[in-house]
């Protein structure tokens, strides 16, 4: 199976990582499985793999590049046996939908335990006080929004395996 793309678009960004002292201009390529951050001006990329993903904070800068970003995605990440930290920089829209579509890619497919706060002898005592499933960000179906919609307080949580 193939990878797609599904977001690609043109921001600042600075790691630890890449060769680079001061913020960059270049690519953001994000597909189900990496997140590339390429310089616009050198052969300069840094792969991502989103399974080494670990801390993703939307609207923090970091204390050393406040001088460099206003709106950012930073992402926190395993990189050679070391933590590393990335900052992206892009319109607010632009961040904003990236966020969405980061956290989608990296949650998808997994288990989740999901625990409603409404408890047996509340005022509904017939919700299940938890279920089982798998986080989807596919599209879901009209019937299936309707359910969604009165889960809207319902809390996520990866479901350990072991």
């Amino acid at each position: 199976m193939s990878e797609s793309v599904i977001a690609d678009f043109v921001a600042k960004f600075n790691s630890e990582a890449t060769s680079q002292v001061d913020p960059v201009k270049g690519r953001i390529l994000l597909s189900q499985k990496r997140l590339v951050l390429a310089a616009s001006a050198r052969d300069d990329k840094l792969t991502i793999p989103l399974s080494k993903i670990f801390d993703i904070a939307v609207g923090h800068v970091p204390p050393d590049l406040g001088d460099f970003f206003n709106s950012t995605v930073t992402i926190a990440f395993d990189h050679k046996d070391r933590r590393i930290v990335a900052a992206v920089e892009a319109s607010d829209e632009k961040i904003q939908k990236f966020s969405t579509v980061l956290f989608k890619a990296i949650l998808n497919g997994t288990e989740m335990t999901i625990k409603h706060p409404a408890r047996m002898g509340a005022a509904s005592p017939t919700t299940r006080s938890r279920e089982r499933g798998c986080f989807s960000s596919r599209k879901q179906s009209s019937s299936n929004e309707r359910e969604s919609r009165s889960r809207s307080n319902w809390h996520l949580s990866p479901t350990s395996s072991g």
